[in-house]
């Protein structure tokens, strides 16, 4: 089925359903039916309806516009540069045997009662799309376009890669889901009913929400991982950092106000905290060698216990900030500021080699304040 040039059109849903029937005769005996494969190569189908078992038939430069898919089983499927834009899906299943879709169009598209299992999606175009009543698990969303998305029920081990437009999407439960190296933007993952095990890495995330989540094991919305990622201006207000993933995150312009960053041995090496909000925070027992405050709003922040080397306050408000058997010789204090009648405390502190708010150098033997000469 298929020719080369403009797409060759099937006339009517008679000559479709023959082609269905044919493939099912496949299905039963492909050795002795070869020729009876569902294999379309540029054709157009648009407006007919499908259903029946499709596993494993082939879909290549198709026009599927404005179809429906009901009581259909897509399961195996390989489809290539198709457009499914403003099609139905309705009662379907596309689990069991690998389907992939590769750079097909997804737009404007209600899926509603039924299963994506072991599916890849390959550079595929997600616009306005709808997901009711659907059960996605096991699937792998990769590089392609995602705008305002409505995963409206459960995704369960599904994972989102290399995904560079991804803005707007909504989700309500997801399980076990990994986000890497995605670009994610407005997205409020606190309005989600239930989130497990999600691991975010090596990500650019602008504008979104996480505002009580957990990074523990266990927990109600759990962040497992989230490791090396660009998280510029976003609410992470009364988030919990109860695991040590946290490496090499930046936080610019980030609201982290009332957030907690306490577990033993956490480390918070390579991240950057610039400029960010952090009025309340706890970070107790971390490793943040050489880590990046600049310009932070730190008022009434607080540090137990932290191994502080090189951490960087300069033109940060340190205002009633309580630092309590830090490690902090050789921060730097320059230009940073505090209102004079609550300063920052450095009980049980030590500052060797620290340059202080005024000018000048932490001498040796500073402990809980800045000796100088």
């Amino acid at each position: 089925m298929g020719m080369q040039g403009p797409k060759q059109r099937i006339s009517n849903q008679a000559e479709l359903d023959f082609h269905i029937s044919d493939h099912k005769e496949w299905l039963a005996d492909p050795e002795n039916n070869p020729s009876k494969r569902f294999n379309a190569k540029n054709i157009d189908f648009i407006g007919l309806n499908f259903s029946g078992d499709l596993r494993r038939a082939i879909l290549n430069d198709c026009y599927l516009e404005s179809c429906t898919f009901e009581n259909v089983w897509l399961g195996g499927v390989k489809a290539t540069k198709c457009d499914f834009g403003g099609s139905e899906f309705r009662i379907f299943n596309v689990s069991g045997e690998n389907s992939e879709f590769d750079e097909c169009d997804f737009s404007k598209i209600d899926f509603s009662n039924g299963y994506f299992e072991d599916c890849k999606f390959e550079k595929c175009v997600f616009i306005s799309s709808k997901f009711r009543n659907v059960n996605i698990s096991k699937c792998a969303f990769n590089r392609g376009t995602y705008y305002w998305v409505e995963f409206g029920d459960e995704l369960n081990n599904v994972d989102f890669l290399s995904i560079k437009q991804f803005i707007g999407v909504k989700f309500d439960v997801l399980n076990d889901c990994h986000f890497l190296n995605c670009r994610i933007s407005d997205l409020d993952f606190s309005a989600m009913q239930r989130v497990r095990g999600l691991r975010i890495n090596e990500s650019k995330i602008r504008d979104c929400v996480f505002n009580g989540f957990t990074l523990g094991k266990d927990v109600k919305n759990e962040l497992r991982e989230f490791r090396s990622n660009d998280c510029s201006s976003c609410e992470l207000k009364e988030v919990k950092f109860l695991s040590n993933e946290v490496l090499g995150t930046t936080f610019k312009d980030t609201f982290l106000t009332c957030s907690e960053f306490h577990v033993f041995d956490l480390n918070l090496e390579d991240c950057s905290f610039d400029t960010c909000d952090l009025k309340g925070a706890l970070i107790k027992e971390a490793r943040a060698h050489s880590v990046d405050f600049v310009g932070s709003f730190l008022n009434g922040a607080r540090f137990i216990t932290c191994e502080m080397p090189r951490t960087q306050f300069a033109n940060a408000d340190l205002t009633g900030v309580e630092f309590s058997g830090c490690d902090m010789r050789g921060a730097a204090f320059q230009h940073a500021k505090s209102d004079q009648s609550n300063p920052p405390t450095f009980t049980g502190s030590t500052l060797d080699g620290a340059s202080w708010f005024g000018g000048g150098m932490c001498l040796p033997g500073s402990i809980g304040g800045c000796r100088q000469a």
